[in-house]
């Protein structure tokens, strides 16, 4: 061991010499160790505090920090469709050891026999604050400043509570509001621009609700922590610190909502407490798809606390003046005031190019996403590219750099404690630096205008980047759409191994790459899936399924399979997913059982599948199931189970409970689900009594914002159909919006109201997007194109309209039928008689009422040799399904066609039809009753003819005749 003083005790330089081949071990094995482990001026406090004086010489040359995490897997954003936390570095149990699995060499943890005592893993090197006894501190133990907050001038670890009084946030009762809301099982984190007291707020809470709650402050690797025996099996109160919240975000083993879960699902109560700068929360949940889904959810489903600076609030400023009435707060908040941030920030605005380059370039090396700090030769080295790029004229030498280096990490006068850059020891002796994260913020967009990171900077980064480093670099690359870089990133770290890296290097080849690169996606999927990574076995089998053609379902059967035995809960998701929408036939008892075991293991989308499973794929379907499932999705915040709950209970409950139906579509709609708005709009234009149009509207056009295009059509709609008057003007605004952006529904009612409401017509305008509509599939706009040209085209253009009734009738559409029947039987030249009865025929038979009505008209009135028993079954059909007309027609068979006539049973029909409101009937039966019956009845005539003559006829017969009724069209469709 070396030399010993002579009572036995080691010597200071035995002690030197140990810690230095811990570190040496800790930084080749990358074992993460807080910052300060290995701090000599720490390690002599400890030695001096437990031996007595030693000689000063031995003080010498002891430098290090803390080594980065080791490299386990973050759960990649989804493969595809969902995925959960997996890692490349996951417990092994086996009958003698516990293997974990990393990078370096395999660490193996003796486990002693049944009912022995087994020694706890240590927690060194997985957390920042320094252990009691071996064990996390207690929070009325610790301070501030050990937790993240700035040291001033009045008050530091040395001199807590002297001089450093705190300053009551009462703006929005902040302190209030938080100490509530600091209750386990919840993530709170307090948002706000740098330096406005988050830390310090945050502690305050916490040491005054909790005090005797154990302090968990760890190293950006939670995943592995959630799993340590210290932390899973303990029933002690713990807070889990997490200061500048981002930090945990991207990593290999980052923060997720499964993390969360493991966390908060221990004996003990769990809570978790953060800070997070504005900028970074902005950057952080905007919506930059399934690869960052993880972090967007655990930040929408944390409680968010906002807190300002001081200068916000005249009643906080004043509080702060008097307590620090020395402290010049003219013009900005006491936090800033405090840490110095306006005389660094003045140092960074002026600096000379020499100083200003060696800033910027320890800015950028935090902005890109090196969460260690920046070695002092690779700040020079950089620095002086960037100071050649941008003053090329400029050569300074080695003292210029030297004596900016020097300015850069002295606190400029006025500045209290804090310098542009904190100095930080090294692991091989030498410097490193931390910036001063209000300049970072500064850069971000704090206050100005955000500053671009250089495209060189990044390049360069990566060049100094251990596959740790590479993995982080990727994520705030792709957080800041560099995508170039994220997949270099990636590809550096999944080459060394990195397991998470290669299935978020799938993610970005199939799903954001444009081509989509799908050959090398397999490749990496297969890579991770190969190691054991399941969310590797959940993306390969997303891209089996769904984008390689044609695809391999068994393929993608096997991969889910494989994942879901191992317990990825979104691998017996998309496991359903295969078995209820893609396999031929469905396999829905398969299907079930995967969804139900998803779901009871807590995944939200397996309760919305598994509640659509149940209410609309099942036969006969289980409302009641599905509706639980549903609103235990909802329930858990699932915004897409909200919006299939509300549906369900407006359109499949009988009754329906329109009430909560809109509570819950409400809640999705709010939370930002676009489908949901678009479905409160349909139902409070068309369900609820009497119709809300301007809530419709307004929640039609805030899912149009979003993107939905159903409700830029449905906006048109209702200005066009529901809104009295009418506004066809912005109808056809939205119409044109939603039909330029491909929606065909949107093309075919377009053309509908420039050929029927716009007065004059636009016949050549409705021909241009009826076609649209037609070529892109629209059956309905093929149908509409031939009623266009057949009908309100001059002069018709009949071929034309035969082949797209045909092409539409070819697609089973049957109002296409009947009217090819229509022109067949009654526009072309020679008529083609039996042409239009096979089509009438097709139609009737396919359930079409107006078919049926005109195929009776055909067979009674136009063929030779009129078939009247043919035509009374039609008549009969189409009448039975309640077509008015019909009846009306069926009425005149009876009483004028057949021999002898039955003019009850004409009678009767009449009435039927005329009490629905037909004023066709009306007349008919007047007719009848005048003229036919006997003895007349002249005032029942009288009397139907009076109702017919005040009912809107809609000029479709003159008084006192008998015609058939030609076939209508359909209003728009939604």
């Amino acid at each position: 061991m070396g030399d010993l003083l002579n009572d036995g005790k080691p010597a200071w330089a035995t002690v030197e010499a140990f810690v230095l081949a811990c570190q040496q071990h800790a930084t080749s094995q990358r074992l993460a160790t807080p910052e300060g482990s290995f701090d000599p001026a720490g390690w002599r406090r400890k030695y001096k505090h437990a031996h007595g004086p030693t000689s000063a010489l031995a003080d010498a040359s002891l430098h290090a920090t803390g080594a980065t995490a080791p490299p386990v897997s973050r759960r990649p954003a989804g493969a595809g469709i969902h995925s959960t936390v997996a890692g490349s570095v996951e417990p092994v149990i086996s009958a003698g050891h516990i293997e974990i699995i990393g990078f370096g060499d395999t660490i193996r943890i003796s486990q002693t026999a049944a009912g022995a005592h087994v020694p706890t893993q240590p927690l060194t090197g997985l957390v920042e604050l320094p252990l009691d006894d071996g064990d996390l501190p207690a929070m009325r133990d610790l301070d501030p400043y050990q937790l993240g907050a700035s040291p001033t001038e009045f008050g530091d670890r040395d001199t807590y509570r002297q001089q450093d009084q705190y300053v009551p946030r009462t703006r929005n009762n902040v302190d209030d509001v938080l100490r509530d809301k600091l209750v386990p099982g919840r993530l709170v984190v307090v948002v706000g621009p740098s330096k406005t007291g988050k830390t310090r707020t945050a502690f305050e809470a916490v040491q005054e609700r909790w005090p005797d709650a154990r302090v968990l402050a760890p190293v950006p690797a939670l995943g592995q922590l959630a799993r340590h025996p210290r932390i899973e099996g303990s029933t002690d109160l713990l807070v889990v610190w997490l200061d500048d919240l981002q930090r945990f975000l991207t990593t290999t083993d980052a923060l997720t909502p499964a993390v969360l879960v493991q966390l908060t699902a221990r004996p003990g109560p769990t809570l978790l407490i953060a800070t997070l700068r504005r900028e970074e929360r902005d950057r952080l949940t905007a919506d930059t798809g399934e690869l960052t889904r993880d972090t967007r959810q655990l930040l929408n489903d944390a409680t968010v606390i906002e807190l300002g600076p001081t200068s916000d609030d005249d009643k906080e400023q004043a509080a702060a003046r008097a307590a620090y009435p020395s402290a010049d707060l003219s013009i900005v908040g006491l936090g800033e005031r405090l840490a110095g941030a306006p005389q660094l920030l003045r140092q960074y605005r002026d600096a000379q190019p020499i100083l200003l380059s060696i800033v910027q370039t320890a800015i950028d090396w935090a902005r890109v996403g090196m969460q260690r700090p920046i070695p002092a030769d690779d700040l020079t080295t950089l620095a002086l590219d960037r100071l050649f790029h941008d003053h090329p004229e400029l050569d300074p030498s080695d003292a210029d750099i030297a004596a900016a280096l020097h300015t850069a990490r002295m606190p400029p006068r006025g500045a209290g404690r804090v310098a542009a850059l904190r100095t930080v020891p090294l692991a091989d002796g030498t410097r490193g630096y931390r910036v001063f994260d209000y300049l970072i913020a500064q850069d971000d967009n704090q206050t100005d205008a955000p500053r671009p990171i250089p495209t060189t900077f990044w390049d360069q980064a990566l060049q100094r980047a251990n596959p740790e480093d590479a993995f982080t670099i990727g994520i705030t690359a792709y957080e800041r759409s560099n995508l170039q870089i994220t997949r270099s990133a990636w590809e550096i770290s999944a080459t060394a191994g990195n397991t998470a890296a290669m299935v978020n290097l799938g993610v970005l080849l199939s799903d954001y790459l444009q081509p989509p690169d799908l050959d090398r996606a397999c490749v990496w999927y297969e890579r991770a899936a190969t190691a054991g990574h399941t969310d590797g076995m959940v993306g390969l089998g997303n891209l089996l399924s769904d984008s390689v053609r044609p695809p391999d379902l068994e393929g993608a059967r096997t991969w889910y399979e494989r994942a879901a035995t191992a317990g990825n809960t979104d691998a017996m998701n998309n496991l359903g997913n295969l078995l209820c929408h893609s396999v031929r036939p469905p396999d829905l008892v398969g299907a079930r059982t995967w969804y139900e075991r998803a779901a009871t293991a807590g995944n939200i989308l397996a309760m919305n599948a598994l509640g659509l499973l149940l209410a609309y794929e099942l036969q006969p379907p289980d409302l009641k199931g599905g509706r639980n499932w549903l609103e235990r999705g909802a329930t858990a915040g699932d915004t897409d189970a909200m919006n299939n709950l509300g549906v369900l209970l407006a359109y499949e409950l009988q009754p329906p409970d329109l009430e909560g139906a809109r509570a819950w579509l409400e809640r999705a709609a709010t939370a930002g689900n676009a489908d949901a708005m678009f479905s409160l709009g349909v139902l409070l234009a068309g369900k609820v009594r009497p119709p809300d149009l301007e809530g419709a509207r307004s929640w039609y056009e805030a899912a149009a914002t979003a993107g939905n295009t159903s409700a830029l059509n449905n906006l048109g709609i209702l200005l066009a159909s529901q809104m009295q008057p009418p506004d066809l003007e912005g109808a056809r605004v939205w119409y044109e919006r939603a039909a330029t952006a491909g929606d065909t529904i949107a093309m075919a009612n377009l053309g509908g109201l420039l050929a029927g409401q716009v007065q004059p017509p636009d016949l050549e305008g409705a021909y241009v997007w009826y076609e649209r509509a037609a070529t892109a599939g629209n059956i309905g706009a093929m149908n509409s194109l031939g009623i266009l040209l057949s009908s309100k085209m001059q002069p018709p253009d009949l071929e034309g309209a035969r082949g797209w009734y045909e092409a539409a009738a070819a697609a089973g559409n049957t109002n296409a039928m009947n009217n090819i029947g229509a022109m067949l039987a009654y526009q072309v030249q020679p008529r083609d008689l039996e042409a239009a009865r096979t089509w009438y025929e097709r139609a009737a038979e396919a359930g079409h009422t107006l078919a049926m009505n005109s195929l009776g008209v055909l067979l009674c009135l136009e063929v030779q040799g009129p078939d009247l028993d043919g035509a009374r079954t039609w008549y009969e059909r189409a009448a039975d399904a309640g077509n008015t007309d019909a009846m009306v027609n069926l009425g005149n068979l009876l009483s004028d066609q057949l021999q002898p006539p039955d003019l009850d049973g004409a009678r009767a029909w009449y009435e039927r039809a005329a009490n629905s409101g037909n004023t066709n009937a009306m007349v008919c039966l007047g007719i009848l009753l005048s003229d036919q019956l006997q003895p007349p009845d002249l005032g029942g005539a009288r009397a139907w003819r009076e109702r017919a003559a005040t009912a809107d006829t809609d000029g479709r017969h003159p008084e006192g005749s008998r015609v058939p009724i030609t076939p209508n069209t359909a209003p728009p469709s939604t």
